[in-house]
């Protein structure tokens, strides 16, 4: 299955993402270097409580959490990429059905790649 991701944004270009449910990858200085695959029903939201929590460990967002703590609070070489549904369904719960299974999918072709998570991935 082939998977399209729109970007790379700058992460301080985040507030450019579309709200609706998708799938977001994010990655250190370059493209190559992901650290962190993520699905939400609304990715502008999503991404900055990932933010958030990257700067500020207390927030929601076991991500962000696992950033600051293995890399720190500055986000600003971080970049973005994402996916959103294309005209699979209009109900949320089949939105919500694909965009786990493509974030999934993205993960394992991670571990198949590299032989272990994104390192802000816990599982």
């Amino acid at each position: 299955m082939q998977v399209h991701l729109f970007g790379p944004l700058p992460f301080d270009q985040r507030s450019e993402l579309p709200t609706v449910p998708g799938v977001y990858v994010i990655s250190q200085e370059k493209i190559e270097n992901v650290i962190y695959i993520g699905e939400s029903t609304g990715l502008r939201e999503r991404v900055k409580t990932f933010s958030e929590a990257a700067s500020d460990p207390g927030k929601k967002h076991s991500g962000g959490r696992t950033y600051h703590r293995k890399i720190g609070p500055d986000v600003s070489k971080l970049l973005l990429r994402y996916h959103t549904p294309q005209v699979i369904s209009d109900a949320l719960d089949i939105q919500v059905a694909y965009i786990k299974f493509v974030e999934r999918l993205l993960i394992w072709r991670f571990v198949e790649e590299h032989g272990k998570l994104p390192l802000c991935n816990l599982e």
